[in-house]
C-alpha cells in the first residue's frame, strides 16, 4: 500500500518479488518495476534496497496512519475476471468465493476452520459457491456434497496456489469473499 508512495520520492523504484506475484504486482504499479527476485541480483544496479515491509517505518508513523491512508492496490485482470465470472456460471446467482484453511506451519491450525463449519452460509438459498482454497479440496467437498447436499464449484484451469494472477481473477469474479487469513 505505500510502493506509490516510494515511487513519489525517487527517480525509480524496483520491486522484486516471487514469480507467481510479478504479473498481478506490473498491472497494478506501472509507475514501477516489477521483476523477480533473481533477476533483480543478476540486474543488480540500484543504489539502496529496503525489504518492502520496511516502508512502514518511512511512511506510517503509528496505526493509526494505516488506517488513514488505507486503499486497494492489487488490480486482477479484468477481462479474466469477468470470464471467469461466466465460466463460474453466475446468472441469478451470487458468487461466493470460499477460502477455509492455512498451511502455515507455526500459526495454520490456529485460524483454520472445517468446511462444515461454514454449513450455516453454505445452505443460503441463491448463492454459487466457489472454492478459492488452495491444494486439493476435493475430498472435503465430496463430504460436503455428500453429508449436506451442497456443490462448492472449483475452477480446475487455475492453480489457487502458483496462480495468484488467476486466483486474484477468481476473487474479483465474485460478489463476495469470505476467508481467514491465508494468501486468498
Amino acid at each position: 500500500s505505500m510502493l506509490d508512495e516510494a515511487a513519489a520520492r525517487v527517480q525509480q523504484v524496483i520491486v522484486a518479488v516471487e514469480p507467481r506475484l510479478q504479473t498481478l504486482f506490473a498491472r497494478s504499479f506501472p509507475q514501477i518495476k516489477v521483476t523477480t527476485f533473481a533477476d533483480a541480483v543478476k540486474r543488480g544496479g540500484y543504489d539502496l534496497q529496503i525489504p518492502i515491509g520496511g516502508l512502514g517505518a518511512i511512511f506510517r508513523n503509528s496505526s493509526e496512519d494505516f488506517l488513514d491512508n488505507r486503499k486497494a492496490y492489487l488490480k486482477a485482470d479484468a477481462n479474466r475476471a469477468q470470464q471467469l465470472r461466466k465460466t463460474a456460471g453466475a446468472g441469478k446467482s451470487g458468487l461466493c468465493g470460499l477460502s477455509w484453511q492455512s498451511n502455515n506451519a507455526e500459526t495454520g491450525n490456529l485460524k483454520s476452520l472445517q468446511l462444515d463449519t461454514l454449513l450455516p452460509l453454505l445452505k443460503r438459498p441463491k448463492i454459487r459457491f466457489i472454492d478459492l482454497q488452495y491444494g486439493d479440496t476435493a475430498a472435503e467437498r465430496a463430504t460436503l456434497k455428500k453429508t449436506a447436499g451442497i456443490d462448492i464449484t472449483r475452477l480446475d484451469d487455475i492453480d489457487n496456489m502458483q496462480d495468484i494472477d488467476g486466483l486474484a481473477a477468481l476473487i474479483e469474479a465474485c460478489d463476495l469473499v469470505i476467508t481467514i487469513s491465508n494468501t486468498t
